[in-house]
């Protein structure tokens, strides 16, 4: 039972982690129903409601498509804990006042090393960088960032965020047959 772990685990993510003792690969239904307990329970509160789960290389992603919420209100910040959510994720979001979801594989789970340069540099002038990152998109042309693992609640979400969906999901590979990364 997820409420008996260790309190060192923050969340699903830490407990998949912890069970299968890395992030590729593929994690159980049995575990997938018990970590989206929490999901389910805030769904079944209001019908208006609906989420999708998805699988990534290192557990779970929540795409919560129904109602828009506001990452900086203090209504959200309590779902994200009661959904387990990173608590790293949440501070982000808060502070930046926008949710975040990566599109693109990390490096290292393509097989291609980290290029250390801040955003704000001049990187694309940089001809080490311009070949890493050629490098980085080659090796990521085989894989996945996430695989849709279920539709929970009301699925007919507003159109925004059903066209936010719909490029969330095509950036990230899901329904391609791809190993995920």
């Amino acid at each position: 039972d997820l409420a008996s772990t260790p309190a060192r685990l923050r969340g699903p993510l830490d407990l998949i982690k912890l069970m299968f003792g890395g992030s590729r690969k593929t994690i159980d239904a049995e575990l997938i129903e018990r970590s989206i307990q929490p999901l389910l329970a805030w769904a079944d509160e209001d019908r208006r409601r609906g989420a999708r789960v998805y699988q990534t290389a290192a557990g779970l992603r929540y795409l919560l498509i129904h109602p828009p919420l506001d990452p900086a209100d203090d209504t959200t910040a309590a779902l994200l804990r009661s959904l387990r959510s990173d608590e790293r994720y949440a501070t982000l979001c808060r502070v930046q006042r926008s949710f975040r979801a990566r599109l693109t594989p990390k490096p290292w789970r393509v097989g291609v090393e980290r290029f250390n340069v801040r955003y704000e540099s001049y990187r694309d002038a940089d001809p080490a960088f311009v070949q890493w990152l050629e490098r980085y998109r080659e090796a990521s042309k085989g894989h996945a960032v996430c695989r849709l693992e279920r539709t929970i609640g009301n699925a007919h979400a507003e159109e925004l965020i059903a066209r936010l969906t719909d490029l969330h999901d095509a950036a990230t590979g899901v329904g391609l047959d791809r190993p995920l990364a």
